[in-house]
């Protein structure tokens, strides 16, 4: 690749370090855990007064823009029901063994994610046969199988139980209670990550008609209105999305937080991006303004020292260039070499994926929805099934082989997979999850365009380069950055992800992700 950014020596990277091996607790809150809960938190008794809530436990998911984020721009999942009543919880704990097993297994969601669904699943299998079991046994077993089957990327059948579980609350007379509400909250989530927008929405109207709105706590419709907004968003409407978020502003005196005043700057600059030549020349200018104000902001107040480098999650004192250059890193250099070595055995390797409909359609509401499909199989990722001595899956042997290979050379891998942009796909202007990361794309199938001319291309930073068979690009997608695939076919990467060479050898992922900079208020 061509040269991009100014030559500079760099320190050598790291050797082989445990701290890179792929873990399952790559993860953090998602917007749906957070919604559901919070959600309960505030919805007001008959008196007006807050109702205290039991706390939650929340699902896990991997994070980084290629799989769903951790902000309201795209929606991770926990699923709260009716079993986190306490009162409920108490009186049925040793009533119906069934439930025992079902709670038993969600404390192995995070070390075993497989076994948590596989015992949840199993518990439900159990119910039907067991006399000691109630109807509210079942309805709060449906309510964790839709948890375990969210945890695991399975919207359609979360869908399905979550369903269930609304179902029986109905026949028990709990069509108005708040738990009922909590879980239309919660199918609504299921729904929009399960590319059912308009359900979502409907259910959304739904919990607001158990409780008449004047009774609803404003912290509580502050966070329905930032769902409707995440899924209006991920629908393609950015307009009605950014009108949600601004209405959500204003119904507390709380002050949004970095987070999500990086979501406004975002809504901002993709409503400008597709509808400025219809727009009033002041408006224009009141949006630009306001972008400039709310980025001066984010970089007065947060971590964050310039414009165009502001991932949820930023490391000060790294080394921060758009593109690097693979002889910059000695372990890179070597990893590239691996990857060319066995490009032709993982573009087979993609192809049996694709033939035996394995890869996942991601979520992220940075896909156009309007365009080609976007889908992926990450092979280090704690959903699929994973080999428990190399935490890969059992499905890619391939990229399994050459994930080792390449921290055999040195190169912390955090993790590994397969992404691939149908024709005529675009992934919206955005910023990676955090600036601890570097990424290698290996192109796999890369078509051109009738007269050969490259058509998938790759903008970061301000520079636009595009990809080549069997040739690796290495960047950082801490920098605003956007994809668009013109050509007629399908392109297809392998994509590493690595911590980046400035970070201390014993950097564990985690570590990358801390929880007080993603709520932190200005």
């Amino acid at each position: 690749m061509a040269a991009q950014t100014p030559a500079r020596k760099r320190k050598q990277s790291r050797g082989p370090s445990t701290a890179a091996a792929p873990s399952n607790r790559y993860v953090l809150f998602g917007v749906g855990a957070v919604l559901v809960l919070i959600v309960a938190l505030y919805l007001s008794d008959g008196e007006g007064n807050k109702v205290d809530r039991t706390k939650r436990t929340a699902s896990k998911h991997s994070t980084d823009h290629d799989a769903v984020r951790s902000d309201p721009n795209a929606n991770l999942h926990m699923q709260a029901g009716p079993h986190d009543n306490q009162e409920h919880a108490s009186s049925s704990w040793h009533s119906c063994p069934a439930i025992v097993k079902a709670r038993a297994a969600s404390q192995l969601k995070l070390d075993s994610p497989a076994e948590y669904l596989a015992q949840t699943a199993a518990a439900m299998q159990q119910v039907g046969e067991l006399k000691e079991c109630q109807p509210e046994d079942v309805m709060e077993l449906h309510s964790l199988l839709a948890d375990a089957y969210g945890h695991m990327k399975d919207f359609e059948q979360a869908v399905t139980h979550r369903k269930a579980s609304l179902q029986y609350m109905k026949r028990l007379g709990k069509a108005s209670s708040k738990d009922y509400i909590t879980q239309l909250v919660a199918l609504a989530t299921d729904l929009y990550l399960n590319f059912e927008f308009t359900l979502a929405l409907a259910r959304l109207q739904d919990a607001r008609a158990v409780v008449p709105s004047k009774r609803l706590p404003p912290a509580a419709e502050r966070l329905l209105l930032l769902l409707e907004a995440t899924i209006h968003e991920c629908n393609g409407d950015v307009v009605t999305s950014l009108q949600r978020l601004e209405t959500a502003f204003r119904m507390t005196q709380e002050s949004p937080s970095l987070n999500e005043v990086q979501r406004h700057v975002d809504l901002l600059k993709r409503v400008l991006q597709t509808q400025k030549e219809y727009m009033p020349k002041h408006v224009v200018e009141a949006m630009e303004k306001k972008i400039q104000g709310a980025t001066r902001l984010l970089i007065t107040h947060g971590p964050w020292n310039r414009a165009d480098q502001l991932p949820k999650h930023f490391q000060p004192g790294l080394f921060a260039a758009p593109w690097h250059h693979l002889e910059d890193h000695a372990h890179v250099a070597q990893a590239v070499a691996v990857l060319r070595q066995y490009s032709a055995a993982l573009r087979e390797e993609y192809h049996q994926l694709a033939a035996s409909d394995k890869l996942m359609r991601e979520h992220e509401c940075i896909h156009d929805m309007n365009g080609g499909k976007w889908t992926r199989y990450e092979s280090t990722a704690y959903w699929r099934p994973l080999n428990k001595e190399t935490g890969c899956s059992r499905d890619t042997p391939t990229a399994c082989l050459v994930t080792q290979a390449l921290r055999d050379v040195g190169l912390p891998v955090f993790r590994a997979g397969y992404s691939s942009l149908e024709a005529h796909a675009w992934l919206k202007p955005h910023f990676g999850m955090t600036n601890g990361q570097l990424k290698l794309h290996l192109g796999l199938i890369v078509p051109q365009t009738p007269e050969g001319a490259p058509c998938a291309t790759f903008r970061v930073g301000n520079v636009t380069e595009a990809w080549q068979q069997d040739r690796v690009l290495f960047f950082d997608d801490s920098f605003e950055h956007e994809v668009h695939n013109d050509c007629p076919k399908t392109r297809v990467v392998f994509q590493v992800v690595f911590a980046h060479p400035d970070l201390p050898s014993t950097t564990e992922v985690t570590d990358l992700f801390p929880k007080s900079q993603a709520g932190q208020n200005h």
